[in-house]
């Protein structure tokens, strides 16, 4: 991706401060913190705010909708009419990598009998990323830069961020805290439901990254993905949220790949979808509980849609990897 002149957190805060003036609609509220910093909780958004939500980490990039019919699914749990959240963006690498990815891991500590221990902890997705620059490498390899004067954050927690959480987040994007917009929202809402959802194009993206597959090819990219139900239960939530990408997630992606690297593509296409994985069969909770409850001990490329669709521009021809297996879904509290 070529350097742009888009800022992709200009973008956010504008169509921020658009909703902003209906967030007692939309179902979410807006607290002045004394730094100066706004925060912005979106834990009991409606099914439109969490949209918007999804639109805004996608910098406003991204075409983000529910389709016009639920998707009536066949679960392990039984039959459920879902809805269906449709993404299409022209702008992939930005949109999806530069903004939405949650490649940030945000932490406050404080002092306890003496030791600084973490209280705060939560995973950061969002176009403030591209200020912090915590991502070093890979905004290198998007050859992306930004330097808005603001910064939007968003968090996957509960715990509203306080004073510590701002001056972190504010000293890392290197801005003043009243230039900071911290929106936030647990996986147990429908918000956070929505926005798991939304990333379904970009966990295809982030997989081709780790496959050595060279996103640069990438030119367009659309995707689908239930929404899962709101459960209570944190682990189950974020159980349930992956589960719908790697089950029944579907993205496809127009690309421009060299007639005469075609071949090396596909052979790593091919492991592209979420059931390459060895990993995959089981659902997301009980593969996190097999590993102890350490992330880093799941394979990496469980993380990716059920089924990939690539139509390579260059030689008209399309490759589709992956199967939708919604009957592996389980939905039960």
């Amino acid at each position: 991706m070529s350097t742009t002149s888009i800022s992709i957190n200009r973008n956010a805060e504008l169509l921020l401060y658009q909703i902003s003036e209906k967030h007692d609609i939309l179902g979410f509220t807006i607290e002045n913190h004394p730094s100066g910093a706004k925060l912005y909780d979106f834990s009991n958004a409606n099914i439109e705010g969490s949209l918007f939500l999804s639109r805004i980490l996608m910098s406003d990039l991204s075409v983000v909708q529910l389709c016009p019919v639920k998707a009536r699914i066949k679960a392990q749990s039984g039959t459920i009419d879902l809805n269906l959240i449709d993404i299409s963006t022209q702008h992939p690498l930005l949109s999806c990598m530069a903004s939405l990815y949650a490649g940030w891991t945000v932490k406050a500590k404080k002092t306890v009998d003496g030791k600084k221990k973490t209280y705060f902890k939560a995973m950061g997705s969002g176009p403030a990323r591209a200020l912090a620059q915590v991502e070093r490498d890979l905004y290198a390899f998007l050859d992306y830069t930004d330097s808005y004067s603001s910064a939007v954050l968003f968090l996957e927690t509960a715990q509203k961020p306080d004073e510590n959480v701002i001056t972190y987040v504010s000293e890392k994007c290197r801005i003043e805290p009243k230039d900071l917009h911290i929106l936030y929202a647990p996986t147990t809402s429908l918000a956070g439901s929505v926005q798991i959802a939304s990333r379904v194009v970009e966990t295809a993206l982030h997989k081709f990254k780790e496959l050595g597959i060279d996103l640069r090819w990438v030119v367009s990219g659309c995707g689908s993905c239930p929404i899962a139900p709101v459960l209570k239960d944190p682990m189950k939530a974020m159980g349930v949220t992956n589960d719908c990408i790697m089950f029944t997630g579907k993205v496809t992606l127009s690309m421009d790949i060299p007639t005469g690297l075609e071949s090396k593509f596909i052979s790593l296409f091919k492991k592209s979808p979420s059931n390459a994985s060895p990993s995959y069969g089981k659902p997301f909770i009980k593969t996190l509980q097999d590993a102890g409850g350490d992330f880093y001990k799941i394979d990496s490329g469980l993380f990716a849609p059920a089924q990939i669709t690539v139509i390579n521009r260059t030689t008209n021809n399309i490759f589709t990897e992956g199967d939708l297996a919604p009957e592996k879904l389980d939905f039960t509290e």
